[in-house]
């Protein structure tokens, strides 16, 4: 089958390397990067499509001079891909309006790291971690006018275990979706694909919010354990005030939870070399991996005092 792969994303990357290890070759990809962003993954696409005879385009209206192939908008890919079969989605950042997704004669499908419709939209790694969730879905699904809201055509689940964060499950993702991928293609080439319809009144999630990343000192233990891993580095991280200064926490272990706290939540239990403990409602936290303006404390003791409490 003809299709063209759409990208943005080490995802992408590490998709297209298993299709083609298993002959699933695309005969056009479509990046969108910008002068001065992304260069690097601009640099390694090319050289994947170079090696492997595969037409390259960036869609760009402020590009450097010199690319082999610009287009300044999505909709100049039209006429170019009439005769394809389908397009296949991973991480492609600029909105696909009808007129294109309708193209190929099979339209296009997209592949979204989350189960839907729950997760529809921003951050579904993080979502699904701080919701509490056991396992994550990679979800293949038709695209169309909503976001994140078309026929499903196949999933895949990962397990999300304690010492996983959102870094561990995107990598998890990244290897699973070259194989995920080649499910859904071939029960489109196969002339067998059943897709499932969502449910439409979900509304997709919004980015992750300022007011989301503060750690609220009656939560739970395993709470805020939860949100601490999922909004880590290279996320902005989980905040927390102190002595009237603002602090971003990393990486957090639970000590204790599920049991009665006589203390009031946030207050300081005890101070390690590199941690602090917590009270939460029920038990309490290290924090770890603590960071102010943004540099790593060196001195958590000098930093922070017994008896007192986080804001």
């Amino acid at each position: 089958m003809k299709y063209i792969y759409l990208a943005h994303s080490e995802m992408s990357l590490r998709c297209l390397e298993g299709l083609i290890k298993k002959s699933f070759i695309p005969s056009l990809v479509v990046i969108s990067v910008s002068k001065g962003l992304n260069q690097q993954f601009k640099s390694e696409m090319n050289v994947i499509c170079i090696e492997n005879g595969i037409e390259f385009i960036n869609i760009c209206d402020k590009c450097e001079q010199g690319e082999i192939r610009i287009l300044e908008r999505t909709e100049d890919l039209i006429p170019l891909i009439r005769d394809y079969d389908f397009g296949l989605s991973v991480g492609f950042m600029k909105i696909l309006p009808e007129s294109v997704f309708n193209v190929p004669l099979n339209g296009m499908i997209n592949l979204h790291c989350g189960k839907l419709p729950q997760y529809r939209g921003r951050a579904p790694i993080s979502r699904a971690i701080m919701e509490g969730e056991k396992s994550v879905m990679i979800t293949v699904h038709k695209i169309d006018k909503g976001v994140d809201s078309g026929d499903v055509l196949e999933e895949f689940e990962i397990n999300l275990n304690e010492n996983d964060d959102v870094n561990t499950i995107y990598e998890k993702c990244c290897e699973a979706s070259g194989k995920v991928a080649i499910k859904a293609i071939r029960k489109l080439a196969k002339g067998n694909a059943h897709f499932r319809k969502q449910e439409p009144d979900l509304a997709p999630r919004e980015k992750i919010s300022d007011e989301e990343r503060r750690i609220k000192w009656n939560m739970t233990a395993r709470v805020a354990f939860n949100q601490i891993r999922a909004i880590t580095f290279p996320y902005p991280g989980a905040t927390v005030s102190y002595g009237g200064k603002e602090y971003i926490v990393l990486a957090s272990e639970i000590v204790k939870e599920n049991g009665n706290q006589e203390k009031q939540g946030g207050e300081i239990l005890s101070i390690g070399e590199r941690n602090v403990e917590v009270a939460m409602s029920d038990g309490s936290l290290l924090l770890k991996d603590i960071f102010k303006n943004g540099s790593l404390l060196k001195d958590y003791k000098k930093e922070f005092k017994e008896g007192r409490r986080f804001k």
